[in-house]
């Protein structure tokens, strides 16, 4: 019955020293987020950043991007269309 202690007094010393390794983690990761975010001119809160995402709005058709000599752009055909009498008959 002592080695039982004896081992669990062991394993819960090994959850403690996990437990001091992940706070630590904790912290540098949070220095390492303050850090980028400073540096990139945001200002996070104790919520979170400050930018909040923009919603996407869907059009249909994608607009295309504009064409690079200024003319207008060009859609491309969906299918070639094509004449030919089924073969066969």
């Amino acid at each position: 019955m002592s080695d039982d202690v004896k081992a669990m007094q062991g394993q819960q010393e090994n959850l403690g020293a996990l437990k001091r390794d992940v706070e630590a983690l904790v912290v540098l990761q949070r220095e390492r987020y303050l850090e980028a975010a400073r540096s990139a001119g945001v200002a996070p809160s104790a919520k979170g950043p400050v930018v909040a995402p923009q919603p996407r709005t869907v059009q249909y058709p994608r607009p295309q991007p504009p064409a690079a000599d200024g003319a207008a752009p060009t859609t491309s055909p969906a299918a070639p269309a094509t004449s030919a009498a089924p073969a066969g008959r």
